[in-house]
């Protein structure tokens, strides 16, 4: 850099003042002529030579006379006068001064900037001498520059060491979010990786888990009627970590699967909810409806009544039966057998057909509804076939009536406690009349 004038610019190492008053002249009727002693100071780090300063006023008032300064050696301060004209109807004011100052500096050029530093290419240290702002020993700000001079811009301020475009707290950038400058997988709006102990997204967990664990019943299978209670629940959990509740009932986990024992329904309709909750407090469910029916189906036979005498077979056995199902009962709902033999179900019936069979017996029922409790039910039916194939209908029917009359002359008297149980007569026919014996 030349040895230029920096006319209208104060070099900042160099400043004029402690101005002293010398001499004072009156040049007119209003006017006096002031002559001032002035100090220049150099604050900088190198010696200032062959430094002069120009001087002019800022207000119409005050006239320079004499303004040009001049100081061979500014190392340890040096002082020189100057003259100005004052007009004293009006106030003087140093502040209407003002200083254009030329230097050249030790280093072998100027300062163009002021700052106290010469230019690098002139010897200097000075990595920018249009800016005073710039130079050894200045502070770092966030501007873009190399304001300290030591070869790096925001050096300490802009901190992006792992290259994922987000910058530390404190750094000179507007952002300042990356919680872990050493890592380029870490930055705000990252994917957060589960157990892997870092918070990758940088929002101050760790590992945060949002999804809630999977959770399936697959026994009983909902809209289930089950006849016990308590019953097992059984299913699967994909978390082995989860705890896991059946109706409040403590269940342990294994292999992605689970078996509970002692859930306890109440009659009518009941919900079966696995609650799983993981580490992260994440809660999955599961539920399904389950019927518990414990109440006996209702059942009634309507054909043959209790003692019927028949008189020729097969026999069609007929009777009601209800449960607490939707709609009415069918066969899918309930089972009705009759002495071992299946009846068929429908529209709330039953009908069986047993087959041909002589002698006294009893039908012994049995009705089932669909996870039920199976209760049995009797019906004695009387049935009779002829010794002698030739008896005419008439005589067939007498021998009915008799013996239906004797069935109820052997139940008068027998008391309370024998009605309930099953009574069974044994006809015998005369051979040689094929009359009904009275007395047995």
């Amino acid at each position: 850099m030349s040895n230029t004038d920096v006319s209208g610019t104060n070099p900042e190492s160099l400043t004029i003042g402690n101005y002293q008053l010398v001499s004072k002249t009156r040049a007119g009727r209003t006017d006096y002529d002031y002559t001032f002693r002035a100090d220049i100071t150099n604050a900088g780090t190198e010696d200032a030579l062959s430094v002069s300063a120009d001087l002019t006023s800022l207000v119409a008032t005050t006239t320079v006379i004499e303004g040009h300064l001049t100081f061979s050696d500014i190392t340890a301060g040096a002082t020189d006068t100057f003259t100005v004209r004052v007009d004293r109807r009006y106030p003087y004011n140093e502040a209407n001064l003002s200083w254009a100052i030329d230097a050249t500096f030790a280093g072998g050029g100027a300062d163009d900037d002021g700052d106290g530093h010469i230019a690098v290419e002139d010897g200097g240290d000075d990595c920018d001498d249009t800016n005073p702002n710039i130079h050894p020993g200045a502070a770092e700000v966030c501007d873009g520059l190399d304001n300290d001079c030591d070869g790096q811009e925001d050096d300490g301020l802009t901190i992006d060491s792992d290259g994922d475009g987000h910058t530390t707290k404190g750094s000179c950038s507007s952002t300042k979010d990356d919680c872990d400058d050493s890592n380029p997988e870490v930055y705000p709006g990252a994917t957060e990786i589960l157990n892997n102990g870092i918070d990758d997204n940088c929002n101050g967990e760790v590992d945060e888990d949002t999804v809630p664990p999977k959770v399936t019943i697959t026994s009983p299978i909902t809209f289930t009627t089950v006849g016990s209670s308590p019953i097992t629940v059984e299913g699967t959990v994909v978390d082995p970590d989860a705890t896991l509740t059946v109706n409040g009932v403590n269940a342990s986990i294994g292999g992605g699967t689970f078996s509970v024992d002692g859930i306890t329904l109440k009659e009518g309709g009941n919900i079966i909810t696995a609650t799983a909750i993981d580490t992260a407090n994440n809660v999955g469910t599961a539920h399904v409806n389950i019927h518990f029916d414990s109440t006996p189906p209702n059942e009634n036979i309507t054909f043959p009544q209790d003692g019927y005498v028949a008189t020729a077979s097969p026999i069609t056995v007929t009777g009601s039966i209800n449960d607490i199902v939707k709609g009415t009962v069918n066969v899918n709902n309930a089972t009705v057998e009759v002495n071992g033999i299946s009846a068929s179900v429908s529209n709330n019936t039953f009908k069986f057909s047993f087959p041909e069979t002589t002698g006294d017996f009893t039908f012994d029922f049995t009705f089932e509804a669909t996870y039920s409790v199976t209760v049995p039910a009797e019906a004695r039916i009387v049935l009779m076939h002829f010794l002698s194939r030739h008896l005419d209908s008439t005589t067939a029917r007498s021998m009915a009536l008799k013996l239906q009359n004797l069935q109820g002359r052997a139940l008068e008297g027998i008391s309370d406690r024998l009605k309930a149980d099953i009574v069974n007569f044994i006809p015998l026919i005369d051979s040689n009349s094929g009359d009904l014996s009275d007395n047995k």
